[in-house]
């Protein structure tokens, strides 16, 4: 007695009717184009350029946030440290690792200001330095935004 299975001239077994046969017609192939359509070439060089505009734009923008906020950080550092007398102004551009944006301007009575600004692409982040009147201006004070420091030594 011989099984199916033994022998070598078996058929093999016919579709089952749940399945439909598979067709190689072109409607077949059409619906497969359209279900996964090409993107341009121009679209994707278009979007890796805004890519790399932003990725740019976003690394200036941190840069000069850091760099600002490791001046003030270093300015508050030294002004602590330095509470018997005012910061002069060559020791605070020395500290902020900046000069000033423009010569020292009248301001409040008894005061001098001035101004050093880190850019970014968009915005500008900006220290306003008072100082004293006399030969070696002292550090009195300075301003960020709306905020206000003032120096731990005076009043």
């Amino acid at each position: 007695m011989s099984t199916p299975t033994d022998s070598p001239e078996s058929t093999p077994p016919a579709p089952s009717p749940a399945t439909p046969p598979v067709a190689s017609s072109p409607e077949a192939t059409d619906t497969s184009k359209k279900a996964k359509a090409k993107v341009s070439p121009a679209r994707n060089a278009i979007s890796m350029v805004l890519l790399i505009i932003l990725l740019i734009v976003g690394g200036l923008e941190l840069n000069a946030l850091f760099q600002f906020n490791s001046a003030v950080d270093r300015l508050d550092k030294a002004l602590e440290a330095n509470e018997e007398d005012l910061l002069p102004k060559d020791q605070v551009e020395e500290i902020l690792g900046k000069q000033a944006d423009s010569p020292l301007q009248p301001d409040d009575p008894g005061t001098q200001a001035t101004t050093y600004t880190w850019r970014g692409a968009l915005r500008s982040h900006v220290l306003t330095g008072f100082y004293s009147y006399g030969d070696d201006p002292g550090m009195v004070k300075y301003e960020i935004g709306s905020a206000e420091a003032t120096d731990p030594g005076g009043d």
